[in-house]
């Protein structure tokens, strides 16, 4: 490009160096162009592959150093070979040269995005910090893999786990958009913030077969059934907002949650304002986990025994718990009488029935490739270093251990009857 020199700038104020463009700078770079008192680079200029390059928007620095670092650049190297890819004939050695050079250039690109994303999606899906992504990344380098270190910061690493996040959630409104029908299930959540938030999924029919697929989580703005129906609006709306995320109550044909009077309230719950907007024909289902844990909870108060093994469960939990010296004990007793020790299991927690199970089975415990009528196992040792405890230890644990030891003798002596009988 033609160009002439530009008359000699006003000096700074400050005192400082005058820099002016160069006319014979367009011979010594012959991809330079010179427009209004900026500078530019025709390879660069139009090309994705550049970036945000101040020879993209325009260099005002008219200083050579910059021209040579950019005409050094890799990422200038390859818009370069693409603009003469693209002005080149199809025809001839050189055209045929620099295809296969792009296309090798770009398939080793792709090959190591392709890393780099599943490192930054195995960090979010690990909920690990996003300062790992460089060590991880420096990581496969060590253990052979052919990755360069480019992008290898937590900025970066977020920035992909945004694009996965967005492809995702598109995939996700084409099954939206492709369903003819479809089920909603919600449950209350807390974020890592400890904020109350409603997560929702979806269940569909996904070539012939049902699947169940995330949402998403939206924080509550009120915890009354406005609020829950409005927060799963809202992660609808951000899955579809073309849609205004209406579309899915039109489709819905079934509700699934919690048997919380907020979700299945006749009158005022989640499924009773559901029903008003999208039709009557909406079917709620109490979540069957629930219904099951409630129902072991009535049987629990209503049969005295299953009471007494609960509370059996939590008093021997609470004796190892809270005490590293009886842990301690408890283990050393099992060394000397050759059984292997588990940590007793709490029987409290959100899924009661797991815990209840998981406790029993500890306690029970026997040792391997034997059985429970052969080998007592875990629970003879309980039983012996709660009877030691009982009076050699604080008031408090020989309170919780005289209760174990007297509770297990009297359930020992009931079957025993019961067995006489």
């Amino acid at each position: 490009m033609a160009a002439t020199e530009d008359p000699v700038p006003a000096a700074p104020p400050d005192g400082g160096r005058i820099y002016k463009f160069n006319i014979n700078w367009l011979q010594t770079f012959p991809w330079l162009q010179y427009e209004n008192q900026v500078m530019f680079c025709k390879y660069c200029r139009g090309q994705k592959l550049a970036g945000n390059s101040l020879f993209v928007s325009g260099n005002p620095h008219m200083k050579k150093d910059s021209l040579t670092k950019h005409n050094k650049s890799s990422r200038h190297i390859q818009c370069r070979d693409i603009f003469v890819l693209n002005t080149e004939k199809p025809a001839g050695t050189v055209s045929a040269a620099l295809r296969r050079q792009v296309f090798l250039g770009e398939e080793e690109k792709r090959r190591q995005l392709k890393i780099k994303m599943n490192i930054a999606y195995f960090i979010a899906k690990e909920e690990e910090p996003f300062v790992k992504f460089g060590p991880l990344i420096r990581l496969h380098k060590k253990n052979g893999v052919d990755i360069n270190p480019t992008y290898d910061n937590d900025v970066r690493c977020a920035e992909m786990n945004g694009e996965i996040s967005d492809l995702m959630k598109h995939s996700l409104s084409l099954k939206l958009k492709a369903a003819n029908y479809l089920a909603v299930l919600i449950d209350g959540d807390t974020d890592i913030s400890n904020t109350e938030c409603e997560i929702v999924y979806v269940r569909l029919l996904e070539n012939g077969k049902p699947v169940t697929l995330l949402v998403g989580q939206q924080p509550l703005k009120h915890s009354h059934a406005i609020g829950v129906l409005g927060a799963t609006k809202a992660a609808f709306c951000a899955v579809c907002p073309e849609e205004d995320g209406g579309s899915w109550m039109k489709k819905c044909i079934s509700f699934g949650a919690d048997g919380a009077s907020v979700n299945m309230g006749h009158r005022e719950g989640v499924i009773a304002h559901l029903q008003r907007e999208a039709g009557r024909h909406i079917i709620p289902i109490h979540c069957m986990p629930h219904r099951l844990e409630l129902a072991i909870l009535t049987i629990q108060k209503k049969e005295p025994k299953v009471s007494v093994v609960y509370d059996l469960l939590h008093l021997i939990w609470k004796t190892y718990h809270y005490s590293p010296k009886s842990k301690r004990e408890l283990y050393a007793l099992g060394q000397e009488l050759g059984v292997d020790i588990c940590k007793p299991s709490s029987v409290k927690g959100t899924r009661w029935i797991p815990h209840v199970h998981r406790a029993l089975k500890v306690l029970l415990r026997h040792g391997l490739e034997k059985d429970l009528v052969t080998d007592d196992g875990q629970y003879s040792v309980v039983l012996q270093h709660m009877e030691h405890l009982a009076v050699a230890s604080t008031a408090e644990v020989q309170g919780r251990a005289k209760m174990v030891s007297l509770t297990v003798n009297l359930m020992c002596l009931k079957v025993y009857k019961g067995d006489r009988n």
